[in-house]
């Protein structure tokens, strides 16, 4: 576990704040859920193992077909897909074995997945990712007596390091955003390694507190993500002209 501690500069808050303000589906949802979300894997000789586990919270039995990814997060900290081509850097995708791959899952229950990854002696140094959803195909009759069929997916990331890895992670800048009225950190990742971070906030003005909270992503290696610290409506910040003073914490695994 590493920590660092969080701080912006009067100055540098201030440029955007003073005068003209310049500037994965939640697992527990519909019944079907993937646990852990997060997984890294310890890497012996090229090869790793985990466990992960699908459950069925409804009360009626489940059909679930798993699949694999290559994947990315976005600037602003979005999951997006690739394609698993073997072109994707740290795709861990063609390196994947994972069983089984279809399964029926009684009703308020779970089944578990075993996963294996074998990565050959000729791949560089460096870390390996993918993500396994499961998927399963329900439908409803709607109040006109129509059957109305629908996907449901949930996914688990997966990390392997081969050599080692280490997260760098520093504050490259804040902004305030004045027309969604939001405070936005850009967090880079200098390392060789995913960080899953947390951030404590705390926003001062004249030693007195404005607004607080508590935000995260996961931070890839060599790349920036915008955080946004107050995330919901009710967290909005109108700001006065003045200097203001960011602070906080992130810790990050």
């Amino acid at each position: 576990m590493s920590n660092s501690l969080l701080k912006t500069t009067i100055a540098s808050i201030a440029a955007c704040i003073v005068g003209s303000f310049c500037l994965f589906v939640n697992s527990a949802d519909a019944n079907l859920f993937v646990s852990p979300l997060y997984l890294k894997m310890e890497s012996e000789k090229g090869q790793s193992k985990g466990v992960l586990q699908i459950g069925n919270t409804s009360s009626q039995p489940i059909r679930v077909r798993l699949s694999a990814t290559a994947f990315t997060y976005d600037r602003d900290g979005s999951f997006r897909r690739l394609e698993s081509n073997g072109k994707s850097q740290g795709d861990l995708t063609p390196y994947l074995r994972y069983s089984p791959r279809e399964m029926i899952i009684s009703a308020n229950s779970s089944r578990r997945v075993r996963v294996i990854s074998l990565l050959p002696p000729s791949l560089p140094e460096g870390e390996y990712r993918t993500a396994i959803f499961a998927e399963t195909l329900q439908s409803k009759t709607s109040d006109r007596g129509y059957k109305i069929g629908f996907n449901l997916s949930v996914g688990s990331a997966l990390y392997v390091a081969k050599g080692e890895t280490e997260a760098e992670i520093e504050i490259a800048n804040s902004n305030y955003d004045s027309t969604e009225k939001k405070l936005k950190l850009l967090v880079a990742n200098n390392g060789s390694a995913t960080a899953k971070g947390k951030i404590n906030w705390t926003l001062k003005q004249n030693g007195k507190v404005i607004a607080s909270g508590e935000s995260g992503s996961a931070f890839l290696p060599k790349s920036q993500t915008n955080i946004v610290l107050n995330r919901s409506n009710k967290e909005k910040i109108d700001f006065a002209s003045g200097k203001y003073q960011l602070e906080g914490r992130i810790v990050w695994d």
